[in-house]
């Protein structure tokens, strides 16, 4: 007798199997379930512990690049009348932390934790879909990645910082602008 799906429920008084394993099994699955053993196998890994380590490293790495940002904020905030700072470059350095620390540190440290516990929690042996959540750190269809979007941000950001009168902040350019309705 079979279920509406077409499981047979029979199968279940096969296990726990008395039978004898298999020639070779465990060896087998030691081979696939093992950790990298060389360099470039931790680079290309896609075991969910291995994905959520690096997940956190590059978390950690922006979060130092916006305590950077934040120390020389303090830094002109505790000698304001030297010029360590010009205004406008506060206020890109000002948006930049902000940004740094939502976009660039909580988001991923959020998802690392994810990746790390989920599985876990669930009692499963990996993610569901592992070469996905790696290929969000690597790369994917389009070419893009995680850290190289990042990048891509904090070099527009140091471009704009020598360029006078440019801005990298998050209000509207309407309101920079002198409006005459009459």
């Amino acid at each position: 007798m079979s279920s509406e799906t077409g499981f047979d429920p029979e199968l279940y008084k096969r296990f726990p199997t008395t039978e004898a394993r298999p020639e070779g099994e465990l060896e087998q699955l030691d081979e696939v379930w093992c950790g990298p053993r060389r360099p470039w196998e931790w680079i290309t890994a896609i075991n969910n512990n291995y994905i959520g380590v690096y997940y956190v490293g590059a978390a950690m790495l922006f979060f130092v690049l916006a305590g950077v940002l934040a120390l020389l904020m303090r830094t002109q905030l505790a000698l304001p009348m030297t010029g360590f700072l010009a205004q406008e470059t506060y206020n890109q350095i000002f948006t930049m932390h902000g940004t740094v620390m939502m976009f660039l540190f909580a988001v991923p440290a959020v998802e690392a934790l994810g990746v790390l516990l989920l599985p876990q929690m669930l009692g499963a042996r990996d993610l569901p879909f592992p070469k996905k959540t790696r290929a969000k750190l690597g790369k994917s269809k389009r070419d893009e990645t995680v850290i190289g979007e990042r990048r891509l941000l904090l070099e527009r950001f140091l471009q704009q910082v020598g360029e006078k009168g440019a801005r990298l902040s998050l209000v509207h350019p309407l309101l920079h602008t002198k409006c005459d309705w009459h």
